[in-house]
This record gives C-alpha cells, structure tokens and sequence, in this order.
C-alpha cells in the first residue's frame, strides 16, 4: 500500500490538494457493523498525511467503482483510492507552527472521507507560496505580451521585418533550399546580379 499527498499548482486560479492511496488489500479494512474503515497515515519530510476512508459493506462486497466529483475509488485485486480538492491554498490554516488543510470531500451514509495534511512552516513559506506567486507572476507577464501584441498595425509588423532582417546578416537565401532556376534574378538593388554569380545581361 503506498500514499502520496501533494500540492499541485495547475495555475493561480487552480490550486489542488491531491491524495492517492494505492494497492490497498481488503484485510487493511476494518469490519465493524455494516461498515468497513481505513485510516492511513503517511510521513514526509515536509508534510504528515492523514486519511480516514469509511466505506458501506455493499460497496465492498459488489466491488462497486465510484467516480463522483474529485474523489475516484476503484477495485482491482486491490482497491486504489483518488481524491482531489480545489482551491486548496484557501483552507490553510496556521496552527502550532504549522499549516494544516483539512477537509471532507465526501460525507454520505454509504462513503465518507475526511483529509487532514500539516505542512512544516518553512516548507510552506518557502516553496508553496513562492510557487504560487511564480505562476501568478508568469501569467501577469503573458497577459501583458498578448495585449501589446495586439496594439501592432500591419505597417508596424512591415517595418519590425525590415528592421530585423538588416540587423543580422545571413550569407544565404532564406529559400536557398528550393528548386529554382539558374536564370532567375534577385529584386531589389541587386535586380542586375543572377544567381549564376554573374552579370545580368541587358537587351
């Protein structure tokens, strides 16, 4: 049985706390009535992961896959368990020098699941809010490009080609690859050179 629990940061408005816990044998099952339970706890070196699954014995007994919402509960020989919360970095809450995010994404007569994740202070300071304010940041920056480069005129993107072509030299044709005649002739201020190399001939 293993149980990763992270924070994915999709972008500034999508923050996702994740729990899978994978491979899980029956017999870690608690029976008690028409119930059966698990509780999983899991120790990072950042972070410390609890997990309390109840489940009705019909869906054991059926096998019965669930998808609903952001939580995802399959049988195979084992049983694989996915749960997901969005916006995530909205339930932090500062206790004991710690942040914890605790929350029941489920809470039904026959499934009910409660998460709790305490991330160290410094972890938390130092990576998760700078990585979110990273993603800000680089969203900020792409909206502002798209908006300026919407400000520019056909004429204006004209002369940027123009300007960058003069800027740096190149010592081929950018359609020296193709099949062209030798008789054709460059336009421009070299109309009278062919690609031959020599002298346009004149009538």
């Amino acid at each position: 049985m293993e149980i990763s629990s992270k924070l994915k940061v999709t972008n500034s408005e999508d923050i996702r706390h994740q729990v899978h816990i994978v491979d899980v044998p029956l017999s870690a099952f608690r029976k008690k009535r028409s119930k059966y339970s698990l509780k999983v706890k899991k120790k990072y070196t950042h972070q410390k992961a609890v997990v309390k699954v109840t489940l009705d014995k019909s869906i054991i007994h059926n096998k019965q896959n669930i998808s609903k919402d952001f939580i995802a509960i399959k049988f195979d020989n084992k049983i694989n368990i996915f749960i997901e919360k969005q916006d995530a970095d909205q339930k932090f809450i500062k206790k004991m020098g710690r942040y914890r995010i605790s929350y029941m994404p489920i809470d039904a007569d026959k499934l009910s699941i409660k998460v709790k994740s305490h991330f160290k202070q410094a972890f938390y300071k130092n990576v998760i809010l700078p990585r979110i304010k990273k993603m800000r940041s680089k969203e900020e920056h792409m909206k502002n490009q798209k908006q300026n480069k919407g400000t520019y005129t056909p004429e204006d993107l004209r002369k940027s080609d123009f300007y960058y072509a003069d800027k740096f030299p190149y010592h081929h044709s950018p359609n020296s690859d193709g099949n062209r005649s030798r008789r054709e002739v460059f336009g421009g201020a070299f109309s009278g050179i062919s690609r031959s190399g020599g002298k346009r001939k004149r009538k």
